[in-house]
Parts: C-alpha cells; structure tokens; sequence
C-alpha cells in the first residue's frame, strides 16, 4: 500500500473514530447517571442513609452535566467530518464503489458483512475497494500534510 492510500484511509476512518468516542463518552455518561440514582438515597436522609451531603450530589450532576456537554460536541464534530466524508465519497465516479466506501467508513462494516450482503467474494471486494480508493479525491491539505 503506497503512502497516498494510507492517507486517504486515515482521512475516511476519522468518522468511525469519532463514533467511537462518542460510545465512550455516552458509557462514561451512563455510569456518572447511574452513580447518581445509586447515591441519592444515601443523601435523602432515609434510615440507613449516610446522612446528607449534597456536595457529592451538586458534584456528581455537574460531572455529568460537562460528560453531556461533551457528548453534544463530538456529536457536532462527528458530524461536520461526515459530511465532508460523503461529500468526498461522491467524488468517486462509478456508484458501485461509492457504496463499498459509504459502508465501509460510513456504516462501519466489516470486510466479511459487506461481502455476505452484496453476495460479493471478500478478495473481490477489496480489489474494488482499492479501486475506489484511486478514483478518490480528498483535498490536497490532507496529502500535502
């Protein structure tokens, strides 16, 4: 694989990084909830409670309040980089190899899934992909970096 191919696949995988994170950031955003419901009887003052201390209730919301607000932002960024993704993918000429690039870096999928739903030999599919990559056309920042 020459330097040029790598680019470009680096250049169409950000999206699925940026997916990724958001996984991450929702996980994470889920647990600072759920900690959240777990430690609030403990502050309602019930028998068996530990008494109250809203401080770590105040800190547990704001926690998860900054984890939701860095949700929203990779989301926006996410986004903005698919949309530049598939306007680039549009770039490819023949319709066929735009949909290997669209599921591939857009819909994640597997090398095996796209091969089993396009009734495809999976070394076909990748020569084509190749092909693809070629017919590519990313902006000239990105190969000039």
């Amino acid at each position: 694989m020459n330097q040029t191919e790598q680019l470009k696949k680096e250049y169409l995988m950000r999206y699925q990084a940026m997916a990724l994170r958001i996984n991450v950031l929702t996980d994470q955003a889920q647990e600072l909830q759920e900690m959240a419901v777990r430690t609030t009887p403990f502050l309602s003052g019930m028998p068996g409670g530990g008494g109250p201390n809203i401080h770590k209730l105040e800190e547990g919301v704001e926690r998860l309040m900054q984890a939701k607000e860095r949700i929203a932002e990779a989301l926006t960024q996410a986004m903005q980089i698919r949309q530049e993704i598939e306007t680039v993918i549009e770039s490819v000429p023949e319709e066929k190899l735009r949909y290997i690039l669209q599921a591939k870096y857009l819909l994640g999928k597997s090398w095996s899934q796209m091969a089993n739903d396009w009734y495809m030999d999976e070394r076909w599919l990748r020569r084509l992909h190749n092909r693809a990559l070629a017919q590519l056309e990313i902006p000239a920042h990105v190969i000039a970096s």
